[in-house]
């Protein structure tokens, strides 16, 4: 069930920075995204949309 939340946090990501490689936005949302405990159980975490659009000012990607 995380698809629709994680794609609509992309999309606002992607609105802020049309020019972001596949790569920045993925590295971007792994990285700014809340761990919940065991990777295993929980995947990488829940996305995050506030440190994500934090992130993404701080980076040089135009």
């Amino acid at each position: 069930m995380s698809a629709p939340h994680v794609s609509g946090v992309a999309a606002l990501v992607l609105d802020r920075n049309k020019h972001l490689s596949l790569a920045d936005l993925t590295k971007l949302l792994l990285d700014t995204s809340t761990p919940l405990g065991n990777e295993l159980e929980y995947g990488h975490g829940l996305v995050n949309a506030d440190a994500a659009i934090k992130a993404l000012e701080g980076l040089n990607t135009n």
